[in-house]
């Protein structure tokens, strides 16, 4: 059996052909070490005339059914047709000739499979992106908790990292600093109406934080002051540097500049979730 490959590509497109089944299914060689053994135990001998001794055939069994489900997830019809038979002659079993018949049906299958997978197109996760595609909780529990609404955005602006989508993924972290904008406005009291801007919500925060420092409500006012102060104008840099650029046509990243942004928004929602929404 030529060893059975699938066609790597730095991703390019965001065609998404069953990747998330892919991830879960087609994992590391399974189909090419289970067509292995199925050949190995079809090796006994071509004898034209002989069957399978029983043991032999319970073996073969149980290959076929676990090689069925992962052509059929990875959408082979061919092979899976040839499987099926197969698994249909042996339970007819022992039978005179089945045994260089199974054997050259091992040689085919293999080769099936590996022309059926020839002809689909399978995205290559680099190792070191991996993790941005498999781990849940990017930002860690406290985010996640704080931010529940946020966890899909979160997910697939690091899925969009892992498979090369910069500007994507960028448009998914910018949904997610929303949501802590809009946590933001209401844990410290400003008014978030319906239908409000960023810039509206900005000017809101403003306000309060006006209040609390002409009023001095409480004894750590100051410190209130400070902090919602910082989190208010790092709101207004990413307004102006990330968010306004890529809710146009004008705004698009690289690799460097998407990680860059990415690492940010992580750091900007753990601080909201640590220190703003106790």
């Amino acid at each position: 059996m030529s060893k059975l490959c699938f066609l790597s590509r730095e991703v390019q497109s965001y065609r998404l052909i069953s990747l998330r089944q892919l991830m879960e299914i087609f994992k590391a060689d399974k189909i090419q070490k289970i067509v292995r053994s199925l050949l190995n135990q079809l090796s006994i001998g071509i004898d034209d005339t002989a069957p399978i001794p029983r043991g032999w055939r319970e073996l073969v069994q149980q290959s076929l059914a676990e090689l069925l489900p992962e052509c059929e997830a990875l959408g082979l019809p061919v092979s899976c047709v040839q499987i099926r038979e197969a698994t249909r002659l042996l339970e007819l079993g022992p039978v005179r000739g089945e045994q260089g018949a199974m054997s050259r049906f091992g040689q085919q299958v293999a080769t099936t499979i590996e022309t059926e997978l020839s002809l689909k197109l399978f995205f290559f996760i680099p190792p070191e992106r991996a993790r941005l595609y498999t781990e849940p909780e990017q930002f860690g529990p406290e985010v996640a908790v704080k931010f529940p609404n946020a966890i899909f955005d979160i997910e697939e602006a690091a899925k969009c990292l892992a498979l090369g989508r910069w500007t994507a993924s960028v448009f998914h972290q910018m949904r997610v600093i929303e949501m802590g904008l809009e946590a933001f406005a209401k844990a410290i009291g400003a008014p978030v109406g319906q239908g409000k801007n960023w810039q509206q919500m900005l000017n809101a925060i403003t306000n309060e934080i006006n209040v609390v420092e002409s009023t001095k409500p409480t004894q750590d006012w100051k410190e209130r002051v400070e902090l919602y102060s910082s989190v208010a104008a790092h709101l207004r840099d990413i307004k102006n540097a990330w968010r306004n650029p890529s809710m146009h046509v004008r705004g698009t990243y690289d690799e460097e500049r998407a990680q860059e942004i990415f690492n940010a928004t992580h750091s900007f929602m753990r601080q909201l979730a640590r220190e703003v929404l106790k």
